[in-house]
């Protein structure tokens, strides 16, 4: 069996939410306010690619809850027999790998660089300070294209939209509650896209992975899919993004997880984002994305943070096969950031 890496482009054909975050006024349990993320966690984009081949080869349809008895073993085969785990470090069936997710706008590749520019002047870390940083201002965030060249301001990208006096479903609802929800859509031309390696064959059949019209996210997005076989993406952090090996200033590409003891050796600008996921089994209803209740939860640095390390800190992170071969823990060595 051969593998073949695909690149997946996912264009939303109006609002998309992503991971809601409720809050409520202070000592209110009541949730009133929901906020969706920018990005999916990337076990959602495994989960999503896992449904979709369960889909396309005709082991699940659109609905079903759960595998069919008949279907389990061919569909273990196909995207292995239980979602993420960060003790597995193989594939998931015929999923090889996937990589972080992105945006896109025609040829150009776009990535976080949220945490480099402040009032349009360069932050640099000097190896005692941050030089130009202005905490009244903030940083300036950015979306950078592969080649350096184009540079866009996040909120131009994703435009938010806010509803309000929305009734809550699939929640308890007490009094009539209602709330308000901050969704996104894109600005023109742009779209999501990741790259995936699947086996071609699976039981000597051939493994379908097509175009199609796809639902992502919460309140069922519907996205256009479109699939285009690419080259191997090995030196996709490197190829994809100016780098600048050697230089100690690492740009995170996707969320990445890296323990206590090792960030003492690290100097770090950027935030935390709350990790949580769920184990489940084929055997589970809805088991390609099922979630309840985490069972685990951890934080991870976000997309876009800077981390100062050495080379050794570095290839450690990216050897944590589990996260790294699901699209999280990439990051790149890069140059200073051009302003102009």
């Amino acid at each position: 069996m051969s593998p073949t890496t695909y690149l997946v482009k996912l264009t939303p054909s109006g609002r998309f939410a992503f991971g809601d975050a409720p809050q409520g006024e202070f000592g209110n349990r009541n949730n009133y306010f929901i906020r969706s993320n920018y990005f999916p966690q990337q076990t959602g984009v495994l989960g999503f690619v896992r449904h979709q081949l369960l889909l396309m080869n005709n082991l699940l349809t659109e609905g079903e809850k759960g595998i069919s008895a008949v279907n389990r073993k061919e569909a273990d085969a196909l995207i292995g027999d239980k979602g993420f785990d960060e003790t597995q470090t193989v594939g998931y069936g015929v999923i090889q790998n996937i990589s972080p997710l992105f945006i896109m706008n025609g040829d150009n590749f776009y990535f976080e660089r949220c945490r480099e520019i402040c009032g349009g002047k360069p932050v640099q870390y000097d190896g005692h300070r941050l030089n130009n940083y202005e905490a009244k201002k903030g940083f300036d965030n950015l979306l950078v294209s592969n080649t350096g060249c184009f540079k866009q301001k996040e909120e131009e990208v994703f435009i938010s939209q806010e509803q309000a006096g929305i009734r809550r479903e699939n929640r308890v609802v007490t009094d009539n509650a209602y709330y308000r929800q901050l969704s996104y859509r894109f600005s023109k031309g742009f779209c999501f896209a990741f790259y995936v390696t699947l086996q071609d064959e699976c039981n000597g059949k051939p493994v379908l992975f097509n175009n199609s019209f796809v639902y992502f996210g919460k309140q069922r997005s519907i996205f256009k899919m479109e699939v285009s076989k690419q080259p191997l993406f090995s030196g996709f952090t490197h190829e994809v993004y100016q780098s600048q090996p050697g230089s100690g200033k690492y740009l995170c590409l996707s969320d990445v997880k890296i323990s206590n003891e090792d960030l003492k050796d690290a100097f770090v600008i950027g935030e935390t984002e709350p990790f949580q996921y769920q184990k489940t089994t084929n055997n589970t209803a809805s088991h390609y994305n099922y979630k309840k209740r985490s069972e685990y939860s951890m934080q991870l640095l976000k997309r876009g943070s800077v981390l100062y390390i050495k080379k050794e800190l570095a290839e450690k992170i990216k050897a944590d096969k589990a996260f790294y071969n699901i699209g999280y823990n990439h990051i790149v060595a890069v140059k200073q950031i051009l302003t102009h």
